[in-house]
């Protein structure tokens, strides 16, 4: 789900085994065909991560010979918000919506009495935090190859009418070790916008939450906001806001001073400055578009903004 954060380790498991469960029935993406599938398919490897609702697997899926990450999320930590009326996974039902380079294909899911499984591709190169970890922070032409990928992303999942609401370092994946390419993850907060009431509910990580979160109501900018905080946090190893004694993160992002926080930014150009000011807009209707974003001069030395 979207509190999963994939954790800076490669914690074995004792032994690979068939994971066990009831024939489930399975809808692969793009296909109205169902067939029988058992949870006994796949074969666990390795433990990748987990959150309060569901643990990542590294599996081999043994019809195919491939090698897939496999999400098992238990039924009894859900909350109503996870679920439609059919009782199936809202993460799921968007999942099968998607069709896009830069985020996390989609194979197949499935389910059983406690829990529901989803099965997606595997990246190789961990996530966008654990570089963060190892290097403190990215130079600037690494972050700018890195956030034109995430906002052509979002501008994708926008364009479907959906919301990601927990965009962060830990649900960017790296296709690989030494490489920029990257995919979006872990769908278990998205959802899909009704532009007439806009949404509701605070999901997500914090640090990444925009301002109008905790005011009740929002819309798909809050998406931009989590992704001016990931370029600020690329840039300077660090978030622009501390949870330390006698402070209070929600005022800290509510009251954000931009001119403030930039004195962080050191060896980056004024294009950067000034996109990340536009994303980090306090007001959503003056905060920038995913598809605006593309097109600003940081991105395209030639144009004018």
């Amino acid at each position: 789900m979207g509190c999963i954060s994939i954790k800076n380790k490669s914690k074995k498991l004792k032994e690979s085994k068939c994971l066990e469960s009831n024939t489930s029935r399975i809808v692969p993406l793009n296909s109205e065909e169902t067939y029988t599938s058992q949870l006994s398919d796949y074969v666990s490897l390795a433990f990748l991560g987990a959150g309060s609702f569901a643990e990542v697997l590294t599996s081999k899926h043994l019809p195919s010979k491939t090698y897939r990450a496999l999400k098992i999320i238990a039924k009894s930590r859900l909350v109503n918000q996870h679920i439609d009326e059919q009782e199936a996974l809202k993460e799921i039902s968007i999942l099968q919506k998607l069709n896009h380079d830069k985020i996390l294909n989609f194979y197949e899911s499935f389910e059983d009495e406690t829990c529901f499984y989803i099965a997606t591709e595997l990246c190789k190169g961990n996530t966008l935090y654990n570089r963060l970890k190892k290097q403190g922070k990215l130079q600037e032409p690494d972050i700018k190859s890195i956030m034109h990928q995430v906002l052509q992303a979002v501008d994708y999942i926008h364009n479907q009418g959906i919301v990601h609401r927990d965009l962060k370092p830990e649900n960017i994946l790296l296709n690989s070790e030494d490489s920029n390419d990257i995919k979006i993850a872990d769908f278990g907060n998205a959802c899909e916008l009704n532009t007439s009431e806009g949404l509701e509910g605070c999901f997500g990580s914090i640090y990444y939450l925009a301002p109008e979160v905790f005011d009740g109501k929002y819309n798909e900018k809050v998406d931009i906001w989590s992704c001016g905080i990931i370029a600020y946090v690329l840039a300077t190893g660090q978030p622009p806001f501390f949870d330390g004694e006698g402070t209070n993160i929600k005022e800290m992002i509510q009251s954000l001073n931009f001119k403030e926080i930039s004195k962080n930014i050191r060896g980056c150009s004024d294009d950067f400055t000034e996109l990340l000011c536009r994303m980090l807009d306090i007001n959503p209707e003056n905060r920038i578009s995913a598809n605006e974003a593309q097109k600003h001069s940081w991105f395209n030395p030639h144009c004018q903004n």
